[in-house]
């Protein structure tokens, strides 16, 4: 799903935090929003418009089903399974601790399985 929301919002490529946390007012890479600084609710608005198109939902329905938290926790779940060193990603996502980083990932069951085998079970 934020493979194609990043798809969806043309961000391939671009060298901009994708799953930083929103604070107050931030403002983003010209190369996204033209410079412009916009609020929390115009971001989610933003994120949940371009989900109705990945998703083939209403607005209604894709508000209720999923929110900016969850995308950021979905970005975060698939670096941290894909071997990415997890200091760069918590720089990239903003965490200042490791255990607030942590609460954002899902470990796969994959990666949750290799601790049992490095055990020789």
């Amino acid at each position: 799903l934020v493979s194609r929301l990043i798809a969806e919002a043309n961000l391939r490529g671009l060298h901009v935090p994708l799953f930083q946390g929103f604070n107050g007012r931030l403002k983003l890479s010209s190369q996204v929003i033209n410079g412009k600084v916009i609020d929390y609710q115009q971001c989610r608005y933003n994120v949940l418009k371009r989900l109705t198109k990945v998703t083939d939902m209403s607005l209604a329905e894709v508000t209720k089903r999923y929110g900016t938290q969850s995308m950021r926790s979905g970005g975060a779940t698939i670096v941290a399974n894909n071997d990415i060193d997890s200091r760069l990603f918590q720089r990239h996502g903003g965490w200042r601790s490791t255990s607030a980083r942590d609460g954002y990932v899902a470990d796969s069951l994959e990666k949750r399985l290799t601790v049992t085998e490095a055990l020789g079970y």
